[in-house]
């Protein structure tokens, strides 16, 4: 069992913030939950600007069909926005509501960041390892003397078990990596991936004593943080 104060998901898309939430990890929407993104690059130029220029240029791409959002395309991070412009109202209003939630959950996780003693990011990129190394040894400059981990799941279709590497790069910060065929199977949750593999790695982590009374505090404040599964 691996402990820590926060579990975060750093993209690329809505899979790793889905498998946080199902298993009560997170108390906190982080900026890029449920957003997604093309490139470490860009989670690194959003995160060093503080998100300024976050869906300054926008347009409207196709949603699916039945989608219950706008879908958004942010032209200058190459990324796409899907669950959170309101249908009801102007894309204009709709961009200015999504910049200050985003703003707002940006500045709320990066005091919970800043609080934290230990900390675990979880993704599911593609990338190759050197490139997740730099962006890694980047990315946690912002977070200085914390004890890191990068968890990453990485999608291998002619894989038939699932295979774990980890990396210590220095005795506070860990790079771990499980590559497994990674596509999901039923029908309408694809984006899902793998349940059985995801869950087996998600069941090795828990939250430390004060962030789980955080975020038993945080859930009794507001009932819609719970999601329905």
């Amino acid at each position: 069992m691996y402990e820590a104060d926060i579990f975060m998901s750093i993209g690329p898309g809505c899979r790793a913030i889905h498998y946080l939430r199902r298993n009560k990890l997170t108390w906190f929407a982080a900026p890029l939950d449920w957003q997604l993104v093309y490139s470490l690059d860009t989670v690194l130029h959003l995160y060093e600007t503080h998100f300024s220029d976050f869906l300054t240029d926008i347009r409207e791409i196709e949603a699916k069909p039945g989608a219950e959002h706008r879908a958004i395309y942010d032209v200058g991070n190459d990324m796409k926005c899907l669950h959170h412009f309101p249908k009801d109202v102007s894309l204009k209003v709709g961009q200015a509501y999504v910049k200050n939630l985003t703003k707002l959950r940006y500045v709320r996780s990066e005091k919970a960041l800043n609080e934290a003693k230990k900390i675990v990011f979880l993704g599911y990129w593609d990338a190759k390892e050197e490139d997740l190394l730099r962006f890694f040894e980047t990315f946690i400059q912002q977070y200085p003397g914390k004890e890191i981990s990068l968890y990453n799941v990485r999608n291998v279709p002619e894989e038939p078990d699932v295979r774990q590497k980890e990396i210590m790069i220095s005795d506070k910060l860990r790079f771990v990596e499980y590559s497994f065929n990674d596509k999901g199977t039923e029908p309408g949750l694809e984006w899902v991936g793998n349940k059985f593999y995801w869950e087996q790695i998600i069941k090795q982590f828990r939250l430390s004593p004060e962030s789980q009374k955080r975020r038993e505090e945080a859930c009794q404040k507001s009932s819609k943080y719970i999601e329905k599964f």
